[in-house]
């Protein structure tokens, strides 16, 4: 059972990474578009619909992860090993950051920013500050905007 959950895992966390790289790739091809023909663009939109569906698959794939590892650690529990918790960790931090990007994204664009440049700024400040509160976060953001 052991070696089943571990191939699963580790087939499941490449699939991740792959899916991670990829939307970083689509991320970077948005704000080139949206610079390049504006945000309201087919190739902008067709960008950022790509964009969500690979998020969404990706935080599905977490999910299936964190159930995978939560699973792990159960068994290892019950033989007496245990030491998932920083894995657990570090995707459960990576969700929560994609969440408040997300957020503080939506709340720049409330307050009449565009997403790209809402978009890059976040990114760039979450990448810098992994550990970053979304209050920062949005102050942060809201400076660099106004700077910009």
């Amino acid at each position: 059972i052991e070696n089943i959950t571990v191939s699963a895992t580790e087939e499941l966390t490449k699939a991740i990474e792959e899916q991670q790289d990829e939307l970083n790739k689509l991320k970077n091809e948005y704000i080139e578009a949206v610079l390049k023909y504006g945000e309201t663009s087919d190739e902008a939109k067709k960008l950022e619909a790509e964009i969500n569906d690979l998020s969404t698959e990706l935080q599905e794939n977490k999910q299936k992860l964190l159930g995978l590892l939560n699973r792990d650690a159960e068994l290892k529990d019950k033989v007496g090993k245990t030491n998932i918790n920083i894995e657990l960790a570090n995707i459960s931090k990576e969700m929560k950051n994609d969440s408040i990007a997300e957020d503080t994204i939506s709340a720049l664009q409330n307050l009449g920013y565009t997403r790209s440049q809402s978009f890059e700024i976040v990114m760039r400040l979450i990448n810098s500050n992994p550990m970053i509160s979304m209050n920062d976060l949005i102050k942060l953001a809201l400076k660099e905007i106004n700077n910009f």
